[in-house]
């Protein structure tokens, strides 16, 4: 019993352990966050409002961005690897063909969406495939943007999603509240970050959750009366996992790793 509640203490620990990652993660690397939407619906100018500066052009014509305008900044306290993308759309134009098939890439790549639509325009065939194409993400966050809302307030027409949020790049409107939103996702209150360990990438949040998955089975082999012997197996491999958290392991395989992730001199 005494050898369970331990066991049981140990699992919780190494849990919210590894609930940090996508905090610490956000902190220490960044989020890829992906601009998207038909052409012209204002990205560009939603990317220069967020960075502060002109960094995209801005026109009228639709389909001005052609290829990934990428940008680090930070919003709502998390930092974003932004990336500006061409529009969304079936074209005949090779370059812009391109730029299409280029958005496509980083979409599949992102942790952050923020799917943009025009507020002044009725909702239509193109921000229909542009939805779907972003709803079938399964690995990623999706804020919906209804720009330019001091020409309207909200699209109409039939639209497969709710609770957007509007703003508008002219004016500032509603910047707040998408910095709040992705503080919301990003930045927790129970961590105090001063303090609080956190889990800083995707090896060793990988490495937490397989040394709680040893330590749920040391729990259940333990509530179904195995002997301690057979626990031990899996504390052995939960301690093994722990041990690459923080480096002291020597596996041939931790040391690969290091090598493959560093350029070690002399």
């Amino acid at each position: 019993e005494e050898l369970y509640e331990s066991c049981l203490g140990l699992q919780r620990e190494v849990s919210s352990l590894a609930a940090t990652y996508r905090t610490g993660h956000a902190v220490n690397e960044g989020v890829s966050t992906v601009i998207v939407g038909k052409p012209n619906t204002g990205k560009s100018s939603i990317l220069n409002r967020i960075l502060g500066r002109e960094r995209a052009i801005v026109t009228d014509v639709a389909g001005t961005t052609r290829d990934t305008v990428e940008e680090t900044v930070s919003l709502g306290g998390v930092t974003l690897r932004l990336v500006d993308t061409a529009g969304l759309r079936e074209t005949d134009n090779e370059v812009e063909r391109i730029g299409v098939a280029k958005t496509t890439e980083k979409l599949k790549e992102a942790e952050l969406v923020l799917a943009v639509f025009d507020a002044s325009r009725p909702f239509d065939d193109e921000d229909r495939a542009v939805w779907e194409a972003v709803s079938s993400l399964s690995s990623c966050e999706i804020l919906t943007l209804y720009n330019k809302a001091d020409l309207a307030r909200g699209i109409t027409g039939d639209v497969p999603f709710g609770d957007p949020i509007p703003l508008s790049a002219v004016t500032g409107e509603g910047f707040d509240r998408l910095s709040s939103c992705i503080a919301e996702l990003y930045r927790s209150a129970r961590i105090d970050y001063d303090i609080t360990p956190m889990i800083a990438n995707a090896r060793q949040f990988a490495a937490a959750k397989e040394a709680s998955a040893h330590l749920v089975q040391a729990c259940d082999a333990l509530a179904k009366g195995f002997t301690q012997d057979v626990v031990g197996m899996d504390l052995e491999l939960a301690l093994g996992k722990l041990r690459e958290l923080d480096g002291k392991g020597t596996a041939e395989e931790i040391t690969n790793r290091i090598f493959r992730r560093f350029c070690v001199g002399k």
